[in-house]
């Protein structure tokens, strides 16, 4: 009779956005009708159960499934609504997890900086973490001395100093991009789809890093390659793709993604673990190499400090991490600067100041440009590629301004609903590079500010998993994009303008394919890109 007087009394906006949401969700449409019908008299109840646990508040959801069949395949939308309403920390069921969503600075400076002790751990993946990459690297390591001994490794070799020891390679990537996209483009007369372009230079970034190595053209089989694994580990990991990590009866049953994942971890060791095994067989031999991170891999391997599959899985995580997210960004900037002839302008004009026309900018310009430093910004506000953020994982009970936070909770940080807050950035929704001009510091000096109501954004996460290659993104973003500016104008096609709001991927996500024309603003240009891209081959060889 209770069960039956609560059912009565439940709102009816709150069942029908139950109802409308779990019919949205396409796959899951059948399921999802059904379970609504069988369990609706006993949503109030588990509302109740919520409450008696202490838990932060949150929407409605059904017994076992909680809030999943909530969301939709662009799960950061809802997130962002559902804080609107319930504030900067609220919880979700998401099937058998208890799942806190924050999306206040202060918050998530508040658990996942300050009480980083207990809020920097991974949630025990099935597919991306005991399958695909067997919870090794940088990126999926739980929080331990393994993890430790990563994170160290990686600092050490994308710190401030150690990347300085790389600016001549990086810069003439940067070179050897303009070059491709001064050529492809028949100087200006041909479309060009940039999205090789805009990978191969991180590659190579990250190859030179890694393994002391390069590739030697954007047609080079290994830059297409990289770029498949890297779409099939997205879509292979995406949320909306992993049920089972929230419904562990579903393991009972078999998986394409569990085929699928063992067939990209195969290709990361034939690829990556291919490329170490060759390292390896040339230091054997006697032979020089020069420094680079895979050599110390090997070292510590030989040590007995790494395992064979820890060092493949390190270099997969960092190739993944470094190609990925730096690519997608350039591209997505790109794509947004062919709608934008007018910011063009004012990017161009605060070059020609800086710089002039007789030379591209270089790394030493970067403090003065200040215009591109904004763009670079807000970019990664407007067009963040993990706008679910990579989601943190509790490892003790902990208590935050009266609510319980369980101990194995799923901590994710908003980052799509820190970067479309209308208080912080009116107009959220427009591409405004004006909003951070008046913040002169860099990526790093930002995301380590005291006051995280000042942060600039949130891309690269928080606390002790903040990403450790802040440094060449921000450098390599930069180079690609000053020099892109100084040297072209960026003309969509008529009738063919990329679409904004479309993309490839769930995590990270970078934009559809699209054509641009890259128009030389004068007649020098090319002549000082060509000389330029003559000496830095010979750099970067």
């Amino acid at each position: 009779m209770t069960v039956l007087v609560n059912l009565l009394t439940l709102p009816v906006t709150a069942a029908r956005e139950v109802i409308d949401q779990s019919l949205a969700f396409g796959p899951w449409k059948c399921l999802a009708t059904a379970t609504v019908m069988w369990v609706s008299a006993l949503w109030v109840h588990h509302h109740h159960r919520r409450t008696r646990r202490g838990l932060p508040p949150g929407p409605l959801g059904i017994p076992y499934f909680g809030n999943l069949f909530q969301l939709s395949t662009q799960p950061e939308v809802q997130l962002t609504q559902w804080a609107k309403k319930y504030g900067g920390l609220y919880s979700l069921k998401l099937g058998a997890r208890d799942v806190m969503i924050l999306t206040h600075p202060k918050i998530v400076k508040d658990l996942c900086v300050t009480r980083g002790n207990i809020y920097s751990s991974r949630m025990d993946w099935y597919i991306m973490g005991d399958v695909l990459l067997e919870n090794r690297g940088v990126g999926a390591t739980p929080y331990n001395d393994k993890w430790r001994l990563h994170r160290k490794v990686a600092n050490s070799s994308l710190s401030l100093r150690a990347l300085n020891n790389f600016n001549p390679i990086v810069d003439a990537e940067g070179t050897v991009f303009v070059h491709s996209l001064l050529h492809e483009g028949a100087l200006g007369q041909t479309p060009v789809n940039p999205l090789l372009h805009c990978a191969r230079f991180p590659m190579n970034s990250m190859l030179s890093i890694i393994f002391g190595w390069r590739t030697s053209g954007a047609d080079d089989p290994l830059i297409r390659r990289a770029m498949a694994m890297g779409e099939d580990f997205s879509v292979i990991t995406g949320m909306t793709q992993n049920a089972v990590d929230f419904l562990p009866l579903l393991k009972l049953f078999p998986l394409e993604n569990v085929k699928r994942a063992r067939k990209l971890k195969q290709e990361f060791f034939d690829c990556w673990g291919g490329m170490l095994k060759d390292l390896e067989v040339r230091i054997d031999d006697g032979e020089e190499i020069k420094d680079c991170l895979a050599k110390g891999l090997i070292e510590l391997y030989k040590q007995k400090e790494m395992d064979w599959t820890d060092i493949v899985m390190f270099c997969t995580g960092i190739m993944l991490a470094g190609i990925e997210t730096t690519a997608g960004s350039i591209a997505w900037l790109l794509s947004i600067l062919s709608h934008h002839p007018e910011i063009q302008r004012k990017a161009q004009a605060e070059l020609d100041a800086v710089v002039g026309r007789d030379r591209m900018p270089t790394l030493a310009d970067m403090n003065d440009l200040q215009y591109i430093r904004a763009m670079l910004k807000e970019v990664l506000r407007f067009r963040n590629p993990f706008p679910q953020g990579i989601p943190h994982f509790t490892t003790e009970d902990d208590t935050y301004e009266g609510f319980h936070i369980p101990a194995k909770s799923v901590v994710m940080i908003n980052v799509h609903g820190l970067h479309f807050d209308e208080e912080r950035y009116p107009n959220a929704d427009q591409f405004q590079p004006e909003r951070f001009l008046h913040d002169r510091t860099n990526f790093t000096e930002s995301a380590n500010c005291a006051d995280p109501m000042q942060r600039d954004q949130w891309s690269f996460g928080a606390g002790r998993r903040i990403c450790a290659g802040m440094h060449l993104a921000e450098r390599e973003m930069y180079l690609a994009i000053s020099r892109a500016l100084w040297a072209f104008d960026i003309v969509g096609l008529e009738g063919e303008m990329s679409d904004l709001d479309k993309f490839e991927g769930e995590l990270p996500r970078s934009p559809v394919a699209f054509r641009v024309k890259f128009v030389p603003r004068d007649a020098k240009v090319a002549g000082i890109i060509d000389l330029a891209h003559a000496g830095s081959s010979a750099e970067a060889a």
